[in-house]
């Protein structure tokens, strides 16, 4: 017999093994899912918070901007008017 045609045993535990241990697993796997999942939101929480800011900041940048602007355009419009 060469080795593709050997058998393999299979061990089946009992069936009250099987279930104690899929149970068992199944919690652990729930309390890691849920500690991921709060991890997860305190990370989103934390993104939110700092988009927020950016935002402000921008904003803060643009309106900052748009003042720089009307300075420099009434300076034009003063020196258009003084070689007339």
């Amino acid at each position: 017999m060469d080795n593709t045609q050997r058998s393999r045993a299979v061990i089946i535990p009992p069936e009250s093994d099987l279930n104690r241990y899929e149970a068992g697993a199944s919690m652990g796997q729930n309390e890691e899912l849920a500690q991921n999942l709060e991890k997860i939101v305190s990370q989103l929480d934390i993104i939110s918070s700092s988009l927020l800011l950016l935002e402000q900041r921008i904003s803060t940048n643009e309106d900052q901007v748009a003042q720089v602007f009307e300075y420099f355009k009434e300076i034009r419009e003063q020196n258009s008017s003084y070689k007339q």
